[in-house]
This record gives structure tokens, C-alpha cells and sequence, in this order.
């Protein structure tokens, strides 16, 4: 996916969405356990988070694997952190 159109899919994510890619930007590869508790979010918030990030290809996972972010996902991170 090109930069431009990463940067689109960001601005269209739900907060949840962008609350567990937050997280996300410094665990590496984790458990939904742990994206509840390092991002202080009720297990509901962390499913349609990761739901979000998985339908756009900005994280891999399935079930009793960790969450991880894909080379999009990495590359939306690098993106993001060159905006500020």
C-alpha cells in the first residue's frame, strides 16, 4: 500500500482502532491481554481495535497468536512518527 493512502486508512479508524495501534508502536508482537492493560482499555475496545486494524492490513493475528503489526502497520508507525 503506497503512503499516501496508509496515511487515508489512518485517518479513517475508529479511536479503538487507533488506541491498540498506539499500543501497538511499542510492543512489538503482544497478547490482547496485554494491549487491555498497557492501553487501558475494556476487552470490548481491544476486539473492534484490533477487528479495525486487521480488516485494513495494518496487523496480523489469529486466535491464541500474538498481535503484531504487518509491514503496512510498520509502515504507518514510521509514517506517523515522521508527521510529528
Amino acid at each position: 500500500m503506497n503512503d499516501e493512502c496508509l496515511l487515508a486508512l489512518y485517518d479513517y479508524l475508529i479511536p479503538d482502532a487507533k488506541a491498540v495501534l498506539k499500543v501497538l508502536t511499542t510492543i512489538e508482537a503482544t497478547t490482547m491481554e496485554n494491549l487491555k492493560l498497557h492501553g487501558h482499555l475494556r476487552t470490548q475496545q481491544v476486539r473492534k481495535g484490533v477487528w479495525g486494524l486487521m480488516s485494513g492490513g495494518l496487523i496480523t493475528y489469529e486466535l491464541g497468536q500474538p498481535v503484531s503489526l504487518s509491514e503496512n502497520g510498520r509502515r504507518l508507525i514510521t509514517l506517523l512518527k515522521s508527521k510529528e
